[in-house]
């Protein structure tokens, strides 16, 4: 008989620590441990959420100000100010006229020197052709301002081998002869022909009675 009451009294406790549903409370709920789950992850979420948006706006912004500040350096390395291209086009300027100066020059001294072994030649040939006697006659040189002839004969007729000097080079003679005798080579007069360049330089070529040419 005690035994039966002793059954009775563990029932009736265990019925009494049941709850409505007929569960024990003291037995985990599985649909209340995956709610519990659930609930943690979204809070871990919505943290991480939070993280994130307070953390991505102010990285991108750093990363932007920093390419921002690299455009803006390389624009300044790549770039000229006002000032820089001035006294670039003022040094370019500079050598430039003094390398047109000194190729100027260089022209004019060629120009003066070409004039000079024109009127040179000329009268050596005259000189040559006399002393040797070639032809029947006398050789002469006709000089001008801008050219000079060559012809055979005691007399300047208007025909001859005519030469040109460069351009804007001119002689001091506005029409004048030297005529180399024949055999000789005296020459009929003694002159100096004088010999400018365009810019102004000078050289001489004299002619003596007994036909000696001195260049200068």
């Amino acid at each position: 008989m005690e035994e039966i009451h002793s059954l009775k009294h563990e029932t009736r406790s265990t019925k009494s620590e049941t709850n409505p549903n007929g569960q024990n409370p003291k037995v985990p709920n599985v649909l209340y441990l995956h709610h519990l789950n659930f609930l943690g992850l979204f809070r871990i979420s919505i943290f991480g959420f939070r993280i994130c948006r307070a953390w991505i706006p102010d990285h991108v912004g750093n990363d932007m100000r920093y390419i921002q500040s690299m455009k803006n350096q390389t624009r300044k390395n790549n770039g000229f100010s006002l000032i820089e291209t001035v006294i670039v086009v003022a040094i370019l300027s500079i050598v430039a006229y003094a390398s047109l100066g000194s190729l100027g020059s260089a022209r004019d001294r060629s120009s003066l020197q070409d004039a000079q072994a024109s009127i040179l030649h000329a009268f050596e040939a005259a000189r040559s052709r006399a002393v040797t006697g070639i032809g029947m006659g006398d050789h002469g040189v006709h000089l001008e301002a801008n050219r000079i002839v060559a012809f055979e004969g005691s007399a300047y007729t208007g025909a001859g081998n005519e030469t040109l000097l460069p351009l804007f080079t001119s002689t001091n003679q506005v029409s004048s002869t030297i005529i180399f005798r024949r055999l000789s080579a005296h020459a009929s007069a003694s002159t100096t022909v004088t010999i400018t360049s365009p810019r102004g330089s000078t050289s001489t070529i004299a002619v003596t009675y007994d036909g000696a040419i001195i260049p200068q």
